[in-house]
């Protein structure tokens, strides 16, 4: 028998805050279902989970540092504003930092590879800053599984606002997710993202351990019998 338990690793959620993130293709913006759906994936990840939230745009910054408090990660979400350019391997490297909590030194091998999950949403370019591949290899190195989430819509350059930067670039963030042994996912609409965010909590959080079946039935039939003593006594007459 298969129970589902916690999975034990830390959890970092990058989020673009890029201005390209106010573009309205997806309602009513990018960054308010950005915000919406960050906010579920971190109520469905299991309680005992520690989770960092990390932004990037004109640069990357840990908004909350790794942390078990649930309302502090959601209040951090829910407080985000744009800024200017996208920064996206830059953010990576801080998610790393963030959920490692070490510098350049690679860590330890571990059973399954890897030990903390990044989840790293983002709707366009990276305009500058880190390269991405460099920073999907110092993810991987540093054993941190990366689960990148494109969003926005197929459009030209000409219907956003913030033009070519605005388009998605779903390569790089699929090699992200290749190089570190994680799955990208495309959502072009506000349902579809809160869908796949709870499909990460679920993937993420959760895994199902085999289970000795007989001592489970041993233990209610213990928890039977001392059930049905208790009643023998209580409803037996005196004398």
């Amino acid at each position: 028998m298969f129970l589902p338990t916690t999975t034990g690793h830390p959890v970092v959620l990058i989020i673009d805050i890029s201005r390209s993130m106010e573009e309205t293709d997806i309602a009513p913006t990018r960054i308010e279902a950005a915000k919406a759906a960050g906010v579920e994936f971190a109520r469905r990840l299991p309680r005992a989970s520690r989770v960092a939230l990390v932004t990037f745009g004109n640069f990357a910054s840990v908004v909350v540092p790794l942390t078990a408090d649930r309302a502090r990660v959601i209040a951090g979400i829910e407080n985000l504003t744009t800024q200017l350019r996208t920064q996206l391997g830059t953010g990576l490297m801080e998610g790393v930092r963030a959920v490692t909590g070490e510098g350049d030194l690679p860590p330890p091998p571990t059973p399954t590879g890897f030990r903390a999950v990044a989840v790293l949403l983002s709707d366009g370019r990276a305009s500058d800053g880190v390269p991405p591949p460099e920073a999907a290899q110092h993810a991987k190195t540093r054993g941190v599984r990366a689960y990148t989430v494109g969003l926005g819509t197929a459009a030209d350059p000409s219907t956003f606002r913030s033009g070519y930067y605005g388009v998605l670039d779903e390569p790089t963030l699929r090699m992200i997710a290749d190089e570190t042994g994680g799955r990208y996912y495309r959502a072009e609409e506000a349902g579809r993202l809160r869908e796949i965010y709870r499909d990460l909590a679920r993937v993420i959080g959760w895994t199902r351990t085999p289970t000795d079946v007989s001592a489970l039935s041993a233990a209610a039939a213990l928890l039977l019998l001392i059930a049905a003593v208790s009643l023998r006594f209580r409803y037996v007459p005196l004398g």
